[in-house]
């Protein structure tokens, strides 16, 4: 109780408010570091990095989405089968800190990625669900730069279509030069979000899988710690157009039968 407190006192001083972000950011580090030893892995912090090691093996994810080692580290074997390592000064390197290409071995194809993300699990989860077959058109909503768009476009095959929804600006550009690189004849990009209307919203753009709406529908901010900066604006934020799956039916003359 009289930590909450002490805390909160932390709003009413100079420079409180950061202070209270890196207590925070001490205390996810401080838990994050105590789970990696337990399973023989170290988190090392710098300032511009944060390193995952294990061993002459480590992931690197930009300070900023440091905190995503929560999910790096119970992963970390699988990481170092689903990417290829780079060698770099004795390591075997996976480097999500900043836009770079990797080969994916589940796909067994090179694609360029924003930052951090995930490995072949999700999109395992995904296939569960239904396994497309040649010649469906499938929505991909919310597509990143590419990665389950680029497995779908395999298995829909020439006789069918991938429409790949994504708003954010990095991740988009990446999506449409991975298609290009590709050769995915198969899919489209579409620089829209899917809604359950047709309207506008402010979008905090993160260049990863943290992109998201900065205000919800009436207009109030969302996420604000994440998005705003101390004067109160949105951070790399735009307006972006969002359409229905029904929209988008029509706007590809697409059968819904």
């Amino acid at each position: 109780m009289i930590k909450k407190i002490a805390i909160e006192l932390l709003k009413f001083i100079p420079g409180g408010e950061r202070l209270k972000m890196d207590f925070f950011l001490f205390r996810k580090y401080f838990v994050m570091k105590k789970i990696a030893r337990s399973k023989g892995i170290e988190v090392l912090e710098e300032p511009k990095r944060v390193i995952i090691r294990k061993g002459n093996r480590q992931i690197i994810l930009s300070r900023e989405q440091g905190l995503f080692g929560f999910d790096v580290i119970p992963m970390f074997d699988n990481y170092m089968k689903d990417y290829l390592p780079e060698k770099n000064n004795g390591f075997l390197e996976i480097d999500f800190s900043q836009p770079k290409k990797h080969f994916l071995n589940f796909l067994n194809a090179s694609l360029w990625i924003p930052s951090w993300t995930e490995g072949s699990w999700p999109l395992k989860g995904y296939l569960e669900k239904y396994m497309p077959q040649e010649g469906d058109i499938v929505f991909d909503c919310g597509a990143f730069c590419g990665i389950t768009t680029f497995a779908l476009s395999k298995l829909v095959g020439k006789t069918g279509k991938v429409y790949a929804f994504e708003p954010d600006d990095l991740n988009y550009e990446l999506l449409v030069k991975n298609i290009e690189e590709n050769n995915l004849r198969n899919v489209i990009a579409v620089k829209k979000g899917i809604w359950s209307h047709k309207d506008t919203f402010l979008f905090a753009n993160s260049g990863g899988v943290g992109s998201a709406l900065a205000q919800n529908a009436k207009g109030d901010p969302l996420q604000e710690s994440q998005f705003n900066n101390k004067n109160g604006e949105y951070k790399n934020a735009n307006l972006i157009e969002v359409i229905s799956i029904q929209d988008a039916c029509k706007l590809f003359n697409i059968s819904q039968s």
